[in-house]
């Protein structure tokens, strides 16, 4: 029985499936003790089940969906936010925002729109391409909802 189950096994823990032999269960406590201070439960019905019971599952959602701090947004960040629909570059934005000096659009768009994390750069480790463009991020989707709300 016991070759039997070492023959099975042994290609995954040469193919890297498996690390070692018997440290699954220990991994598994490990990692969820980690992510979110979850012990979980295991049990034998019909083989091994293992049970997760999260705490407060709503309110750690919406920590992680809704920012703590709303960033303040002057009337150019939120008219850059309303039109980044898709990745634009400078020049994209600046045509449809109507603007021509690039150091207005600079201080007063681009950078508090970057700084407050509501805009990000689609080539983040060159930010002076000539091919860079802008997108609206999660963060600045919500603040632009939250901004239209306030109007309503």
């Amino acid at each position: 029985m016991k070759l039997q189950m070492f023959t099975e096994k042994y290609p995954f823990f040469l193919a890297g499936y498996i690390e070692s032999w018997g440290r699954g269960i220990e991994k598994i406590i490990e990692e969820s003790q980690k992510f979110n201070d979850i012990t979980p439960q295991f049990r034998w019905l019909n083989g091994l089940w293992v049970e997760f019971y999260f705490n407060n599952v709503e309110k750690k959602i919406e920590e992680i969906q809704t920012p703590q701090v709303t960033p303040q947004v002057t009337p150019q960040v939120e008219n850059m936010l309303q039109i980044l629909k898709k990745e634009m570059s400078r020049e994209e934005i600046m045509a449809t925002l109507g603007l021509s000096d690039r150091k207005n659009f600079r201080e007063l768009y681009l950078n508090p729109s970057i700084e407050n994390k509501l805009v990000a750069l689609t080539i983040p480790d060159k930010p002076t391409s000539s091919k860079q463009k802008y997108k609206i991020t999660k963060l600045g989707k919500i603040v632009l909802s939250d901004l239209g709300k306030q109007k309503r």
